[in-house]
């Protein structure tokens, strides 16, 4: 989830720094000079003679073509981009992953005990309790939160038949592995 983070506050640095799509836009003019590409102006439309006189003087005509193609095509893009990032990756997805990540290193907090105890219908205390003894058992060495680790855990509640013992834990891996991560169902 911290790539998924990382990119979205990419795209929202690269929205508001004005000298980001400067930068573009200089070298796309650079590209065109250099391979013989004319770069049409900004073409001011003639206002409707339909319109009245106060429709027509609120129209927008813009100055330059950096100023149309900032507004018309670089803006729009990152929005959607943003937008079609919040939508997969719903705040709620991005908790559950981070508390299983912790869970995996036995190093979580209360507040996601709380989460995963909600989302996977098990008891806090218990999942707490097993979390405090897993830390001093002899489990899987592996630390991370990577799908290996996922197996590794599995396989270890599977070999040493201890599913019972830690049925919390046990039941947050389990049901984590087959939750949907994002709202696409993992497209």
């Amino acid at each position: 989830m911290t790539v998924v983070k990382s990119l979205r506050n990419s795209l929202v640095s690269m929205r508001s720094d004005p000298d980001y799509f400067q930068s573009i836009f200089h070298d796309r003019e650079k590209k065109c000079a250099e391979n013989n590409i004319a770069i049409p102006p900004v073409r001011k439309r003639k206002p409707s003679v339909l319109l009245d006189e106060a429709a027509a003087q609120s129209q927008y005509h813009y100055e330059t073509k950096e100023e149309q193609q900032r507004i018309t095509s670089f803006y729009p893009l990152l929005d959607s981009l943003l937008i079609g990032i919040d939508q997969r990756f719903e705040q709620e997805s991005c908790d559950i992953v981070t508390a299983v990540g912790k869970l995996l290193n036995l190093r979580i907090p209360k507040d996601d005990i709380e989460i995963l105890a909600n989302k996977f219908k098990v008891s806090v205390d218990e999942l707490e309790t097993e979390a405090t003894l897993l830390t001093e058992y002899d489990g899987p060495n592996s630390k991370g939160c990577t799908t290996n680790t996922i197996k590794e855990w599995l396989d270890w509640f599977k070999e040493s038949d201890r599913s019972n013992t830690f049925n919390a834990f046990y039941m947050c891996v389990q049901c984590f592995t087959v939750l949907p991560v994002t709202s696409c169902s993992c497209e």
